[in-house]
């Protein structure tokens, strides 16, 4: 995409505001990505408003985050036994990174995924 000439820069804004100017691009999100592992029980399933869990990793694009988790869990399937598989679960919460006075809404869970039979499940 070009710019007119004279013309400093787009900007969109959204959840996403993007500048670009002649020879640079700088992207601001309001928001990351993180993944938690939580122990899929009845007393600790996985909260939709609230983060629970031991942190595993974060990125700005849920594609990333997703993946990080799908590689470990490719990596070390071996290393889980049948019941620490089915009793765990990695969730990914979409996080305002915006400071309070500004949030609109808090935390939301993204997905779940979690092994069942030997098959990983996103959901």
């Amino acid at each position: 995409m070009h710019c007119p000439p004279g013309y400093g820069g787009i900007k969109f804004n959204s959840s996403k505001i993007f500048t670009i100017m002649a020879t640079k691009v700088k992207i601001q999100r309001e928001f990351t990505f993180k993944a938690y592992v939580v122990a899929n029980t009845q007393e600790t399933a996985p909260a939709a408003d609230q983060h629970t869990g031991e942190y595993m990793t974060k990125s700005e694009c849920h594609y990333y985050c997703e993946k990080a988790v799908l590689d470990m869990l490719k990596a070390n399937a071996d290393k889980f036994d049948m019941y620490e598989r089915d009793s765990m679960a990695w969730c990914i919460y979409k996080v305002c990174t915006l400071d309070d006075e500004s949030k609109q809404f808090g935390d939301v869970l993204v997905e779940t995924i979690s092994i069942k039979g030997g098959m990983i499940n996103i959901h």
